[in-house]
């Protein structure tokens, strides 16, 4: 029996913090390969969904013998935390973010340069090409293996209990980052106070007024409720973000050509529905996140990048890739930072 994606999403809101979502047919064999696949996302994000959805086609063209066992929510842990249990095979992967992954391999951190790119085509694009086989390289000599595309989190608009109209508007504002120290320099640059904390503890943060506000896509504000604890975006699209599946590499190497195929097959095609889905969920999110309450403004970017480039904050990032990194960044732009 094949599971609508409504079905599947029902199913799964059903104990989905304590265990793991776990598609459930009718087997010609018993599963000789489980993953056991983690991520930060709640079910009702659009990544989740899609991987859901690989997960159910994966168990059908494989016959059972492939299951992808999905633990969203952090049920398996959160964040950098994640990392060892990935390496060591105690988890087979986890969707971890380019700016997490960047705790192990620096060069991770570079499709987040704030103000590199202007659309999710150029983004896509640099991370298909050049510049994603850079990354991947990076991850893989730490012992990771980050498998197929990367999806796409959005671009990232900062959320705050005061309007940010302008660059000077963030000095002294306490602002949850990940925990990355490119976002740390990037608000640190900016005149605000960065706090790193892990996803699953944004919301309670903001709700007892540990920071001020936090930076994130308008999809994961929205379907993580943050607008109950918040008044104002401000639309910078100052960073790019994704999640990348990164796998431990000594489990893949044990799974037979054909399935390999259809696992990347899948995820890959999973990836680019999640593409499609939050460029056509971009409008519908602002309209709802206003009916919510939400209050939206569009400071002078300008204002911002000059402030970057005064810091310094260019220049001191440049030293911290690979050489043959930066190039492929500034050769995506298609301009010099």
């Amino acid at each position: 029996m094949r599971l609508s994606r409504r079905e599947a999403i029902k199913l799964g809101a059903i104990g989905a913090l304590a265990t793991p979502f776990v598609l459930q047919f009718g087997r010609a064999y018993a599963a000789e390969y489980i993953f056991k696949i983690g991520t930060d996302g709640p079910l009702t994000d659009p990544t989740v969904r899609e991987i859901l959805v690989a997960a159910e086609r994966i168990k059908e063209r494989t016959n059972g013998t492939v299951e992808f066992q999905i633990f969203p929510n952090s049920a398996l842990g959160a964040g950098t935390s994640m990392i060892g249990p990935v390496k060591s095979g105690a988890v087979e992967g986890y969707y971890l973010t380019s700016a997490i992954l960047a705790n192990v391999s620096p060069d991770a951190a570079i499709s987040g340069i704030p103000f590199a790119f202007d659309s999710y085509e150029a983004v896509w694009k640099a991370m298909d090409g050049e510049l994603g086989d850079q990354i991947k390289a990076s991850v893989r000599a730490v012992g990771l293996e980050p498998f197929g595309k990367v999806l796409d989190l959005g671009f990232r608009q900062v959320l705050t209990n005061k309007p940010v109209e302008a660059v000077d508007d963030l000095d002294g504002v306490k602002l949850r980052v990940p925990q990355s120290p490119l976002y740390v320099g990037l608000f640190r640059s900016l005149g605000a106070l960065p706090t790193p904390l892990n996803f699953s503890e944004v919301y309670p943060s903001l709700q007892t007024k540990i920071v001020d506000g936090t930076e994130g896509p308008l999809n994961v504000i929205l379907n993580s409720k943050l607008y109950e604890v918040t008044k104002y975006i401000a639309m910078t699209n100052h960073m790019w973000d994704g999640f990348w599946l990164t796998m431990n590499p000594a489990f893949l190497e044990r799974l037979p050509k054909e399935s390999y195929d259809i696992v990347l097959e899948e995820c890959n095609d999973a990836a680019d529905r999640v593409r499609q889905s939050l460029v056509n969920d971009e409008k519908t999110s602002t309209e709802t996140l206003m009916a919510k309450g939400i209050t939206f403004t569009e400071p002078d970017i300008a204002s911002f990048r000059e402030k970057l480039t005064e810091s310094g904050f260019y220049a001191e990032w440049k030293e911290k890739f690979s050489p043959e990194t930066w190039a492929a960044l500034e050769k995506a732009a298609g301009q010099p930072l």
